[in-house]
């Protein structure tokens, strides 16, 4: 017997997150935790920016990419 193709074996993978949708929302929550100190309105502005620039990224990935942690399965 032969072995498949490489292309017919191989298991398809989970979407790779996009690091930049992790730190758009992480630096929206560091922008409203510190919006009691005005710091809300520096940190909020560069969080949508970089949420609007990942969206654009993960789209244009094709589907290799994820805004979401997904658990690969072995």
């Amino acid at each position: 017997m032969s072995d498949p193709p490489a292309s017919q074996s191989a298991t398809p993978t989970a979407p790779r997150t996009d690091r930049l949708a992790i730190t758009a929302l992480a630096l929206g929550i560091v922008s409203i935790a510190c919006s009691v100190a005005c710091l809300g309105l520096v940190f909020g502005p560069f969080a949508i920016a970089m949420g609007v620039r990942s969206r654009a990224q993960i789209v244009a990935s094709g589907g290799t990419l994820s805004a979401f942690a997904s658990h690969r399965q072995p």
